[in-house]
């Protein structure tokens, strides 16, 4: 039941939590219960029971780590393609002071997977750049590979002479 439960509504909860991750707390905290409710259903726990037994009975994580770990899933994923149009926008430092004076305005995505990153001690993590397509999808590279049969037709040739040949391929 579980499954079912991720499968259907988790990853529907789960999908573009990057975008309303930004949402306000109390905004994000309405989803908690349906998330509870369902866990509780699932594992067949009373009511009573506390949250935190909950996500361990089920092995599930609480939403707002979900959503933060999922956010910065997606933000190493902008940082190691070098062509993502978000790779190079940085707030400037009047912006960042305004954000500083108002600490209930919300950050822009990358600022705030910054201060996660560093909340999380790990200032200084290299990512390693990849290329999507080692060729671009239009110029089909040409494959050369080794055809020893190439020069017998099989209508002409017995077919001890293509077991002949495969063997001494094969050693």
């Amino acid at each position: 039941m579980l499954r079912v439960y991720q499968a259907i509504v988790l990853s529907r909860i789960d999908y573009g939590c990057v975008v309303y991750g930004s949402a306000c707390n109390s905004t994000l905290k309405k989803l908690d219960p349906v998330h509870h409710m369902a866990l509780r259903i699932c594992s067949g726990t009373f009511r009573t029971s506390p949250v935190q037994s909950l996500y361990v009975n089920c092995h599930q994580l609480p939403l707002d780590l979900r959503r933060r770990k999922l956010s910065l899933a997606f933000y190493f994923k902008i940082l190691s393609v070098p062509s993502h149009p978000l790779q190079n926008v940085y707030m400037s430092t009047s912006m960042k002071r305004l954000y500083d004076a108002r600490p209930s305005n919300i950050r822009p995505f990358m600022d705030r997977m910054k201060l996660h990153i560093s909340e999380l001690d790990l200032p200084n993590v290299r990512i390693q750049q990849r290329n999507l397509f080692l060729f671009q999808p239009w110029n089909t590279p040409r494959f050369h590979y080794i055809n020893p049969f190439a020069t017998y037709s099989k209508s002409t040739v017995a077919p001890v002479v293509f077991q002949r040949v495969f063997a001494y391929h094969r050693s």
